[in-house]
């Protein structure tokens, strides 16, 4: 592989790629060698394009539709969500389940449109006879599906056989349990996984699981009346007692919980200790992978059952991997708290002991309070998933602009980058403003904490604070809240004060929560978020009891690994601009601790912390580093820019 890197100015005009011999795109010399036969095409490497959401995965078709390689022979894996077309499976509240029913057929039922899945097969008819357009997106595929009466989502699957590139969301490549039924094989691929920094969650995630206990009970006793019923009972007796085994562990450590907060409590072990408490159950690494080989060849048990079998025996693999090498990197945590569940009240019968009901009257349902028992299995190490990953492919090529710390990102992964780029900013240094804002108009201090945030002293400082800001910003406002908690708060009390009036004046209103996940996915370019406010810390609730044990973890390892410490745990192209406005007093008071991934800004030519004032004024244009939050800008487009790129 010979890595080529071409460099030039920001301001060069794009010139279009000299012909390529070396990879099967369509822009080929006609000398080119191109393989024949089957197994020399099946040398040639896919790439396989990995983000978040399937929103962004649409950004990247538009944009892939602007080059010359918007012919080369491309799919979108998606799920039935996006995907499905058959009326009653689009009803159903599990679509997987109700899809897999329909095509065994159990019930007498199938699914037509599965059957036409030949009418969308092939690439070229595709984009031919059928309108399918260059780089094309889910919603265009579904759209063909449903001219021709075909299964879009299976027709997907199908096209990922002759495609060049295949987009796909990161848990297709991560999780093991995906990548079997999707039938993903990534041995000698490419992988580029876009807006990597959530690429450390989503392994983590993908070698979790949590298992409910009353879903246990349910496969128990499915499995059990299999066995009753003498139906294949040498195959469904060892998954019987296997779950019997499970549950009854479950029920007798209710005993070992503790309290800790309102109606909740829980008991934590570690993956070392959780494996010897198996081993009494008699749950090995021998007798596991015999009860793996019975679940998947067996017919007859439910895809609720499959389904929650194989997600406990995923991370079971990854427990007992390697004798036991990942078992330290797991937490077991048994968890008890009570939720509310709507009932339906049964029919009582009469003196003569029917029962009857008009037809009028519908059956009344009462909210119960219940007992929730969960077992959850958190693995604290992405490096887990991601080696399972790592192992197989040609190349993984990770971009983002926010990788940094990258020392720490790498260790996290267990992965060392042969090839790594950090660029400087895209932007200049008048192009964004960055403050904190430790009080409101009315030099109240602004803490968003769970005591001061329920008052109304707060409430409406914080209003007129975001009145002030949109009277400043021309264009438009992007505003991030800790919670829809406190959303749906500060919409009630402005709205009763008016204050929501006077906003919608300025501004057509929808702020956001929680501005992790919820935002990416969303496109707020250019002139529709020129100012960024984040009310509070957006940080993880260290009272979560999953982000204290990777807390604790991370201190743990955090010198013989280099993993970042517990305590340390918007821009879009080269034309834009905007400013970031960080409201909570704690950003003014101690910046060390809640902005220090800020301030690191500065050591680069375009970084810039500065303490905002209790009223919010437009900058002085002549101060460096700082542009007006008023300031017109022409609205010019630009790359896209990516400042970290790792590579192995």
């Amino acid at each position: 592989m010979r890595p080529a890197v071409q460099q030039s100015s920001s301001t060069d005009l794009y010139t279009p790629p000299v012909p390529c011999t070396l990879c099967p795109c369509a822009c080929g010399s006609k000398d080119a060698v191109r393989p024949k036969d089957k197994e020399a095409k099946k040398k040639v490497p896919k790439i396989f394009f990995s983000t978040r959401t399937h929103k962004q995965i649409t950004q990247v078709t538009h944009e892939l539709k602007r080059t010359m390689y918007s012919g080369v022979p491309m799919t979108i894996l998606s799920s039935r969500d996006h995907t499905c077309i058959h009326p009653e499976v689009m009803r159903h509240a599990n679509r997987n389940e109700r899809c897999k029913e329909l095509l065994d057929g159990k019930d007498g039922k199938t699914c037509p449109f599965y059957h036409r899945v030949h009418k969308m097969r092939d690439q070229s008819v595709l984009q031919g006879a059928l309108g399918l357009p260059q780089a094309w997106d889910i919603e265009d595929l579904v759209r063909v599906g449903n001219r021709v009466r075909a299964c879009p989502y299976y027709a997907a699957r199908e096209l990922m056989q002759d495609a060049h590139i295949v987009f796909c969301p990161y848990n297709y490549l991560l999780d093991p349990l995906i990548r079997e039924s999707m039938e993903i094989n990534l041995a000698g691929q490419v992988v580029v996984l876009d807006e990597a920094h959530n690429i450390e969650d989503c392994a983590r995630e993908s070698a979790s699981y949590t298992l409910d206990h009353n879903r246990l009970k349910l496969a128990r006793d499915e499995l059990d009346g299999m066995v009753t019923n003498r139906i294949r009972p040498a195959d469904h007796k060892p998954l019987r007692d296997f779950c019997c085994s499970l549950a009854n562990w479950i029920q007798e450590s209710e005993t070992l919980l503790t309290e800790r907060g309102f109606e909740t409590a829980c008991k934590v072990w570690s993956g070392k200790d959780v494996v010897g408490i198996f081993h009494g159950l008699g749950i090995t690494p021998a007798t596991f992978g015999l009860l793996q080989e019975e679940t998947i060849t067996l017919p007859t048990i439910s895809s609720v059952v499959s389904s929650l079998l194989k997600s406990i025996f995923m991370v079971l693999d990854f427990l007992f991997r390697e004798n036991c090498r990942f078992s330290e990197d797991y937490r077991v945590a048994l968890q008890q708290s009570y939720t509310w569940t709507s009932q339906v009240q049964p029919d009582v019968p009469d003196a003569h002991g029917f029962f009857a009901r008009p037809r009028s009257r519908r059956r009344q349902s009462a909210r119960v309070k219940t007992m929730v028992l969960t077992l959850s299995f958190w693995c604290l190490n992405p490096a887990v998933a991601f080696l399972d990953l790592g192992g197989s492919v040609r190349t993984i090529v990770l971009t983002s602009g926010t990788l940094s710390p990258m020392a720490s990102f790498s260790s996290e992964l267990g992965v060392k980058f042969s090839i790594q780029l950090e660029a400087n900013h895209v932007i200049g240094k008048s192009q964004v403003w960055v403050g904190t804002v430790g009080s409101g108009p009315q030099g109240k201090k602004l803490l968003a904490t769970f005591q001061h945030t329920e008052t109304f002293c707060f409430q409406d400082e914080v209003g007129g604070l975001l009145l002030n800001i949109c009277h400043n910003v021309s264009k438009g406002v992007l505003c991030f809240l800790p919670s829809y908690k406190m959303l749906d708060k500060l919409r009630d009390r402005w709205t009763n004060t008016s204050l929501w009036e006077k906003l919608e004046e300025r501004k057509t209103m929808g702020p956001c929560s929680s501005p992790g996940k919820v935002s990416e996915g969303l496109d707020f370019t250019d002139d529709n978020a020129r100012a960024v406010v984040t009310i509070g810390i957006p940080f993880p609730n260290i009272k979560d009891l999953q982000v204290e044990l990777k807390m604790k973890y991370n201190d743990q390892h955090c010198r013989t690994r280099g993993l970042l410490p517990g305590n340390r745990w918007c821009i879009r192209h080269k034309n834009d601009w905007g400013a970031l406005i960080l409201v909570d007093d704690r950003f003014r008071n101690n910046p060390n601790k809640y902005i220090a991934a800020v301030q690191q800004g500065q050591k680069r030519p375009n970084g810039k912390v500065l303490q905002g004032p209790g009223r919010l004024q437009a900058a002085r244009p002549g101060r460096p580093g700082v542009a007006p939050l008023s300031r017109a800008s022409r609205r010019l487009r630009g790359d896209a820019a990516v400042r970290y790129l790792l590579c192995f």
